[in-house]
This record gives structure tokens, sequence and C-alpha cells, in this order.
């Protein structure tokens, strides 16, 4: 018979084993997504436009941030991420970030 620990361990492992393979389908999929958006950014910020003039001047540079972000990482490794802590990013942010880096690398390997 199974002990109520043992039963929560299997579900926990399911969750997890879940959860890791949306985010590994996530991060093959992240060129494909940054692709669209780059191609779509223009069409996305005059529409933007529509609703605010400074949301569409937002748009483009939401995208430059999303960069700089990935590109600091990169190469700040560990101090980088401490200083985006201590700067007031979230732990949440910052490793989902770095789990968009090797699909950044792959996107401007292609470039």
């Amino acid at each position: 018979m199974t002990n109520i620990f043992e039963k929560i361990e299997q579900v926990a492992v399911k969750v997890f084993e879940d959860v890791k393979g949306a985010l590994v389908k996530a991060a093959n999929e992240a060129p494909i997504i940054e692709a669209t958006i780059t191609k779509d950014l223009p069409e996305v910020a005059a529409l933007a436009g529509v609703i605010s003039p400074t949301l569409a001047a937002f748009v483009p540079n939401l995208a430059a941030v999303g960069s700089a972000v990935l590109s600091v990482l990169e190469q700040g490794g560990a101090a980088a991420e401490a200083n985006f802590l201590n700067a007031g990013l979230d732990q949440t942010v910052i490793n989902s970030a770095k789990a968009l880096l090797p699909a950044a690398k792959a996107l401007k390997a292609k470039a």
C-alpha cells in the first residue's frame, strides 16, 4: 500500500515533469516566436499608436530592452544576475530570461 508521502512525491514528480516539458517546448519555439514578433513589430506598433502615441513608441523599445537584458545576462553571468536582483528585478523574470539565452544565441547565429 502506498503511503501518503509516496503519493505526494509521485504527484510532485509528475507536475515537475509537465512543467519541464512545457519549458523545453517554449524554449524550442522561442526563435519562431521572436521571428514572428520581429516581423510583425511595425504593425503592432502602428496598432498601438491608434490606442496611444506613447504606446506606439513603447512597443519597439520593449524588444530592445529584452535584447539588452539577454545580452547583459549572457556577458555578465552571475554578477549581472546579482545586479539585476539588487536593482529589484524578480528572480523569476531573471530565470525566464536566462532560459531564453540558448534560443537567442541560436537566432543570432542564423542571422
